[in-house]
């Protein structure tokens, strides 16, 4: 009960306490920079290396690439991403975290989107007008939303597992 309640605590604090949004726009995400005060990018990536083996099914099959306590990149997949012209569509998204002390470079990236077993590759204009303005059709707009919800909830899952002390709450059984 007490871990629960711990959990629930800190989720709501993530909640209040996320540093940064992300946002698409028709060049794709900006990357995020978080700051992490009085933590080593060793430390850094050690909580992110848990982190993914946290949330992920298949962590090892997930991280695409890492350079020990300087980068990771990792691949995910999410059914269900967004609605649109009657269909729902699944994403691959790539996150790249870059560590230096106290801080974390975050990159959120959609590789392809699909649905029924066929992927295709994503175009960061879908939903944008030619000068980069967004489309303001409702399907354009929820899907967007829908986009950058998911993207914020992952970005919000890192920063407060980051923020938390983890080990404090797998001990607490």
């Amino acid at each position: 009960m007490k871990k629960v309640l711990l959990v629930l605590v800190v989720m709501t604090l993530g909640v209040n306490a996320q540093s940064v949004k992300l946002e698409m726009k028709a060049t794709g995400y900006e990357s995020a920079i978080l700051s992490f005060e009085n933590e080593s990018s060793i430390n850094l990536y050690e909580k992110s290396i848990d982190w993914i083996n946290s949330i992920y099914n298949s962590p090892s099959e997930v991280i695409q690439g890492q350079v020990l306590n300087k980068s990771i990149v990792i691949i995910g997949y999410k059914s269900g991403a967004f609605k649109g012209a009657g269909a729902v569509y699944d994403i691959k998204y790539r996150v790249e975290m870059k560590f230096k002390d106290g801080r974390v470079m975050y990159t959120f990236r959609i590789l392809q989107s699909g649905g029924k077993g066929k992927m295709y590759t994503w175009d960061n204009n879908y939903g944008f007008k030619s000068n980069g303005e967004a489309r303001s059709s409702k399907m354009y707009v929820k899907t967007l939303t829908s986009l950058n919800s998911f993207a914020n909830e992952l970005l919000l899952n890192y920063e407060t597992y980051i923020k938390s002390d983890a080990e404090s709450l797998e001990d607490d059984w």
